[in-house]
């Protein structure tokens, strides 16, 4: 009876190995349900304008050091996407959907991007690009998604990043409509037979569909638990200063004299 028990729990652990986790090796597609007006954690957003509130915005700080820590474990985003705002209109005034951008905002300024300057060096900051653009064949690698789809761009999207195969992680940022939508396109069309949520679970849900190099898969579930504050964390009373020591950011320094050089002062211009 032992070794029967033993044998089963081997194949238990070696079926274990066949299916994809979250790792640098994989293609990893993580999506982060923003709120919108029709699916959101109660409190998170306000009614009259679509955008975060307090509770909201204290949501996506946290979330942002969960995504990180807990789901990339600490790894460098590959690329982040986001809601093109005017494919989403809400509320009667028609406001853009900025949330999806606001959202991921904080976990973006947690991930170090390396650009060149003019003589050809490099410099690397904590200001990783957003990916939020409308679909241009001038700007094809800015382009974000499109609440409604169009034309199947969201779709073209992941694909390509499918067929691609690069390992990293690829965050998406939109609200549970549009999560919802890709996550069973993918599985529609690549025939995961991942066990996808049937309903909008909370704005603490963050799934991820990992792909190994052996193209087994896996879909991560992960609930952050997170219960944010009501109010606006308090500032300290005397806010501290530094000087500036950047040598690198070129700057230039200029004055102008009223009545030289044809130089004309307003009369309602500040006195300094």
């Amino acid at each position: 009876m032992n070794k029967i028990l033993s044998t089963i729990f081997i194949l238990f652990l070696l079926n274990i190995t066949l299916f994809a986790s979250v790792s640098d090796k994989n293609v990893n597609l993580i999506f982060v349900v923003s709120p919108d007006l029709a699916y959101h954690t109660a409190g998170d957003i306000q009614p009259d304008t679509a955008n975060l509130t307090r509770q909201g915005l204290n949501r996506s700080l946290e979330m942002a050091t969960y995504l990180k820590e807990k789901v990339l474990h600490s790894k460098n985003a590959t690329s982040i996407y986001a809601l093109s705002p005017m494919t989403h209109l809400q509320t009667q005034n028609n406001y853009p959907d900025m949330t999806s951008i606001g959202y991921i905002q904080q976990f973006a300024l947690l991930n170090q991007t390396t650009l060149k300057t003019s003589d050809s060096s490099t410099y690397t900051a904590n200001s990783f690009p957003i990916k939020v653009s409308y679909p241009s064949a001038f700007f094809s690698n800015c382009a974000g998604l499109d609440f409604k789809n169009t034309n199947g761009i969201n779709d073209t999207l992941v694909s390509d990043i499918i067929t691609k195969s690069a390992s990293g992680f690829y965050v998406f940022s939109a609200p549970w409509e549009t999560i919802n939508a890709m996550m069973k396109y993918i599985n529609t069309k690549y025939k995961y037979k991942l066990d996808l949520p049937s309903e909008y679970r909370g704005s603490n849900y963050i799934y991820a569909i990992s792909i190994s190099k052996s193209l087994s898969t896996s879909l991560e579930v992960y609930n952050s638990n997170l219960k944010p504050s009501t109010t606006y964390p308090e500032l300290p009373k005397q806010v501290l200063r530094a000087t500036c020591k950047n040598t690198l950011q070129p700057y230039f320094k200029s004055e102008r004299i009223g009545g030289v050089n044809g130089v004309v002062v307003p009369s309602t211009a500040p006195l300094f």
